[in-house]
C-alpha cells in the first residue's frame, strides 16, 4: 500500500471546501458590558427579552438562502453542560452525523483594574470562556469520527491585554492550552484539533464599552493599521476545518492579526 494514497491522492483532487459536511457551530454573543448590564439582561430574559434574539438569527438564516445544506438554530447558554450536550444531539439527529464544531463563545469586559474584577465578572467570564468550550467539545467528540474541532482564541491570549486581564487569560492560559492538549488527546482518534487566534475585528459590539476617541483608535496599533473585517478571518476557518487542506494539521493556533510574528 502507497502511504501516501489515503490522505494525499485524494486531497489533491479537491478544493479547500466544507460543503459536505455538517458543521455546529457554537457561539454566544459577545457581550462587552458591566456586571450591572448582565444583571439587567438576566432581567429582560425573564420577561420575554430573547425574542429580538430569535428573530435576529431568523434574520440570518434568510440572508443567505443560496448555502448548500439546510441550517438550524439553537438558542441557549453554553455554560449549561445540559444545553451543550442538547445542541449535539439535536444536530445529529438533525442530519444524522456531525464533522466539525466551531466554538466561538464569549465574554469580554473592559477593565481599568484588576481591582475591578467582581467575583460575578470573574465567574461569567471563565465559566463562559472556558467551561462552554469544554463542555462543548465533550458532548461532540462521541460523534465527530474523523472530525475537526476549531477553537477560538485571541491575539490577547499571545500578547495579553491590559484593560482585560481576565478575558486575556481564559485566551491564552485555558483556550490556547486546552487546544493543544485536546488535540493530543484527541490525535488517535483522527479529530484535529486547532484554534484562530483574531486581532482587532470590527463588529457593532466595538463600541459597547468604549468611547468614541478609543473607537477611533481600534486596531490602529496592529502593523496594517486597521482592524480586520469579520469576512477576513472566515477562510482561517474553512482552511482549518477542511481535510483537504489541513488534513496534516492538529494543535496549532493560527494567528490573524495584522500584524508581523504575532
Amino acid at each position: 500500500m502507497n502511504p501516501l494514497e489515503k490522505h494525499v491522492s485524494k486531497g489533491k483532487s479537491e478544493r479547500c471546501s466544507i460543503t459536505s459536511s455538517i458543521r455546529a457551530v457554537a457561539g454566544k454573543q459577545q457581550k462587552i458590558q458591566s456586571v450591572q448590564d448582565e444583571k439587567d439582561r438576566k432581567n429582560r430574559k425573564k420577561t420575554g427579552g430573547e425574542e429580538p434574539r430569535k428573530k435576529a438569527m431568523q434574520a440570518g438564516a434568510r440572508k443567505y438562502p443560496e448555502l448548500p445544506l439546510p441550517s438550524q438554530h439553537l438558542a441557549g447558554d453554553v455554560k449549561n453542560s445540559k444545553f451543550c450536550k442538547k445542541a449535539v444531539e439535536k444536530t445529529v439527529k438533525a442530519f444524522g452525523k456531525l464533522d466539525i464544531i466551531v466554538k466561538n463563545p464569549a465574554f469580554q469586559a473592559h477593565a481599568d483594574s484588576i481591582e475591578d474584577l467582581t467575583d460575578e465578572r470573574i465567574d461569567e467570564t471563565l465559566r463562559t470562556n472556558i467551561y462552554g468550550y469544554m463542555y462543548m467539545a465533550r458532548a461532540a467528540v462521541p460523534y465527530l469520527g474523523e472530525g475537526a474541532i476549531i477553537n477560538t482564541g485571541s491575539v490577547t491570549g499571545l500578547e495579553g491585554s491590559s484593560g482585560l486581564p481576565d478575558y486575556s487569560a481564559t485566551k491564552g492560559a485555558a483556550i490556547h492550552a486546552f487546544t493543544k492538549a485536546l488535540a493530543s488527546n484527541l490525535i488517535g482518534k483522527g479529530i484535529r484539533v486547532n484554534a484562530v487566534a483574531p486581532g482587532p475585528v470590527w463588529t457593532p459590539l466595538n463600541p459597547a464599552d468604549s468611547p468614541p476617541e478609543r473607537i477611533r483608535m481600534f486596531g490602529k496599533g496592529t502593523d496594517m493599521g486597521r482592524p480586520a473585517q469579520p469576512e477576513e478571518l472566515s477562510p482561517a476557518y474553512v482552511f482549518l476545518a477542511s481535510p483537504a487542506c489541513a488534513s496534516y494539521i492538529t494543535g496549532i493556533v493560527l494567528p490573524i492579526t495584522g500584524s508581523v510574528g504575532a
